[in-house]
C-alpha cells in the first residue's frame, strides 16, 4: 500500500468498499464495484465473467466481510507492471495520490508462497498466506 493510505507498506489485494453506485435493482453487484476497485487502483480493465470468488474473510468481531476474487488475467507480468505504471503516472500528472506503491508477483506454488510469506512477514495482511495457500490447493485438485 502507498504512503497516503491507511496501512503504509502493508502488502495486501487490491480491495475497496462497496457503495451506493454498486447497487442494482436493490441488490450489490460485487463484480462491478471489484472491476471499478482494480481499474481505479491499477489501472487495468478486467471483464466480470474473469472472477471467481475464491476467499471468504471476516474480521474477529464480524464486523466487515470481504469476498476475495480470484482473477484470470491474459496478460502477462510485464504488461501488468507496464500498465500499471502508466496508470501511476498518469494519477501523479492530475496530482493525485496513488493508493497502491507497488505490485508484487507471487508464483503459484508452495515453495515460492513460503518463502515469499518469510520475506514480507512483518508487511502482510493476516489473509494473505491462507489465501495463496488455498489458490494453490484449489490449483492442484483441478
Amino acid at each position: 500500500m502507498g504512503t497516503s493510505t491507511s496501512s503504509p507498506g502493508r502488502i495486501q489485494c487490491i480491495g475497496g468498499n462497496i457503495d451506493a453506485n454498486d447497487l442494482e435493482e436493490n441488490k450489490f453487484n460485487l463484480r462491478n464495484s471489484i472491476c471499478r476497485e482494480i481499474n481505479e487502483e491499477i489501472g487495468i480493465s478486467v471483464p466480470k465473467n474473469k472472477l471467481t470468488p475464491t476467499y471468504l474473510k471476516t474480521d474477529s468481531c464480524m464486523k466487515y466481510t470481504a469476498i476475495i476474487f480470484w482473477i484470470n488475467l491474459d496478460k502477462s507480468w510485464t504488461d501488468i507492471k507496464n500498465l500499471f505504471q502508466r496508470h501511476t503516472n498518469a494519477l501523479s500528472n492530475m496530482n493525485r495520490l496513488t493508493e497502491l506503491q507497488n505490485l508484487l508477483p507471487v508464483n503459484l506454488n508452495e515453495e515460492s508462497i513460503s518463502d515469499f510469506c518469510k520475506e514480507n512477514k512483518n508487511h502482510l495482511v493476516d489473509y494473505l498466506p491462507p489465501l495463496l495457500n488455498t489458490i494453490v490447493l484449489d490449483k492442484k485438485h483441478n
